[in-house]
């Protein structure tokens, strides 16, 4: 799985999760965040977080203030604005440092775990992400948090790693304290199953995730949703149908690394080789 794009909404899933309450203003400026957050107008983007930081920066909710920050370091990793992503975070360290707040200390963990796991350094990623939940530990924003750095480990280790995403992608599913973050967490879940040709476990986690679609629809996060399609496709034996919906996927390193996944469940060996030789 290419870790910068899964990376696009898992922050987005944490994004103020546990914030009491919200006037219109601040539900304005943070939808505005998310509908450019997965998209390549860095301007735009840039603007509509810089106007949700200075929201939150007068009200003096600086926890959420920060989480906005992390976001915009997060969406210059995954557009590959590696510098621009590691000045960004070295600005706000100097800041949590300035002011004191030692219970935002854990962010500069989260992010070193973000820059390795996008790096494919699986080691230095999870010693960084297992340093911020310890220093979460105890908090009140522990479980979004952390269940936000389940989901990253569960991203990075899909393929590599399945067993080892399993049980990452269970804790963050326990974790999930609404519809929005539950339901990207059971597509992931999905797409760690399809990964390991398990039917069973693919479609307990889709039927889950079909049933958030249709009864909460409004908070329903459609994250994944074109690759849970193709390994549904798959699974009902619908190839054609699953290499449709994988032909329309934006980046191409992910339409490939779902390619021999479909060919490899269809048993096409010659395809799924090909495939295989383009991907690496």
């Amino acid at each position: 799985m290419r870790k910068p794009i899964l990376l696009t909404i898992l922050v987005c899933l944490s994004l103020f999760a546990f914030a009491q309450q919200e006037d219109a203003e601040e539900q304005r400026l943070r939808d505005e965040v998310y509908k450019y957050f997965d998209t390549t107008d860095r301007l735009a983007f840039e603007d509509a977080v810089h106007q949700l930081r200075s929201y939150y920066k007068t009200m003096g909710k600086w926890h959420e203030m920060y989480t906005a920050w992390e976001n915009e370091i997060v969406y210059d990793i995954n557009n590959d604005h590696f510098y621009s992503a590691l000045k960004k975070t070295e600005d706000m360290n100097d800041f949590i440092v300035s002011k004191d707040h030692q219970d935002e200390f854990y962010r500069m963990d989260y992010l070193m775990g973000v820059f390795y796991g996008t790096r494919n350094n699986i080691a230095m990623c999870k010693k960084y992400l297992d340093q911020a939940l310890e220093k979460l530990k105890g908090r009140k924003e522990y479980r979004a948090e952390a269940s936000n750095i389940y989901m990253l480990l569960a991203n990075i280790l899909a393929f590599d790693s399945p067993d080892s995403a399993t049980v990452s992608i269970d804790k963050c599913i326990a974790l999930c304290e609404d519809n929005r973050d539950l339901s990207a967490a059971l597509q992931m879940k999905c797409i760690i199953e399809f990964g390991k040709k398990n039917r069973e476990g693919f479609m307990k986690a889709y039927n889950k995730n079909s049933q958030i679609k249709r009864s909460d629809p409004k908070d329903y996060n459609p994250a994944y949703e074109d690759y849970i399609e193709q390994g549904k496709a798959c699974f009902e034996g619908r190839f054609d149908d699953a290499l449709e919906i994988n032909s329309k996927m934006a980046t191409r390193l992910d339409q490939l690394l779902f390619l021999t996944k479909i060919y490899d469940i269809q048993g096409d060996r010659a395809a799924e080789a090909e495939a295989l030789k383009t991907l690496l």
